[in-house]
C-alpha cells in the first residue's frame, strides 16, 4: 500500500534534521511531498550535505545552526525559520543523544 502526502507549499521543520540518519530522511520525504523544508543542525557540514540532497530533488532547503539542548538559543531558531518560511505547519523532531 501507498500512502500519498501533499504538503504542497507547507512549511516544514525538521529539528535535527541532518547528517544523513533519520533526520535527513524525514528532510528529503517532507521535500518530495512539497514541503518547504528547513532544518535546525548543530552542524554546518551537515546542513550543507542536507542542502545538497534537496537540491538534487530541486527543493531549497533553509536551515540555522543552533545547539538544540540550549532552550532559548532553539526559541529563536525555531522564530528565525518562521521568519524565513512563515508559520510552522509541519513539525519533526529527530534528536537523539547522550547528554
Amino acid at each position: 500500500m501507498s500512502i500519498q502526502i501533499d504538503l504542497a507549499g507547507r512549511p516544514c521543520l525538521v529539528v535535527g534534521g541532518a547528517g544523513g540518519g533519520i533526520g535527513t530522511a524525514m528532510a528529503e520525504a517532507a521535500a518530495r511531498a512539497g514541503a518547504t523544508v528547513a532544518i535546525l543542525t548543530d552542524l554546518e557540514e551537515h546542513a550543507h550535505d542536507t542542502r545538497d540532497r534537496l537540491a538534487g530533488l530541486g527543493v531549497e532547503c533553509r536551515w540555522v545552526i543552533v545547539d538544540v539542548t540550549d532552550e532559548q538559543a532553539l526559541v529563536d531558531a525555531v522564530g528565525e525559520v518562521a521568519s524565513m518560511l512563515g508559520p510552522i505547519r509541519h513539525l519533526v523532531n529527530v534528536v537523539g543523544g547522550n547528554l
